[in-house]
């Protein structure tokens, strides 16, 4: 999943030996994310679609996270029914990707220089949550090869 990038996921209600079941109480989507600290936004709360109110899953669209991290997990829970057996997804890593925020200075090989690199989301936005170290590269005259900084 790439930060702030639009994604969606379904969550059926099954028993406990995998049959589906159909029930009246809405589903509610809470991220849990470990070490990282993004939210989850989107519509994370959906209720029964057919005519009687009653659903066997819901379908969650539209949801999105803001900071880039590793291990997050997405759980579903019943509201206000203990019955219901709350469930989690797989852990999955939020990316973004690594650009410099402004051009690099043209100087002589022996000059010092200092640049800024941010992560941005799939729109090309700034991320401003997202904080860590970044190792830079540096290639010398010759393609591909590289100098670490």
């Amino acid at each position: 999943v790439d930060v702030n990038s639009p994604f969606g996921c379904r969550v059926q209600i099954v028993s406990a030996a995998g049959a589906q079941l159909r029930a009246q109480t809405p589903l509610r989507l809470e991220l849990q994310a470990g070490a990282s600290s993004g939210v989850l936004a989107g519509l994370v709360s959906r209720g029964g679609t057919e005519s009687d109110g009653m659903f066997s899953e819901a379908v969650f669209a539209g949801l999105s996270i803001d900071c880039p991290g590793a291990g997050y997990v997405l759980t579903a829970t019943a509201v206000n029914n203990e019955a219901v057996v709350p469930c989690t997804c797989e852990p999955f890593d939020v990316t973004g990707t690594l650009c410099f925020a402004e051009g690099i200075p043209a100087t002589d090989v022996s000059d010092a220089f200092s640049t800024t690199v941010e992560v941005v989301d799939y729109q090309r936005q700034r991320v401003p949550k997202a904080q860590g170290r970044v190792a830079v590269h540096l290639l010398d005259h010759e393609v591909g090869s590289a100098t670490p900084q």
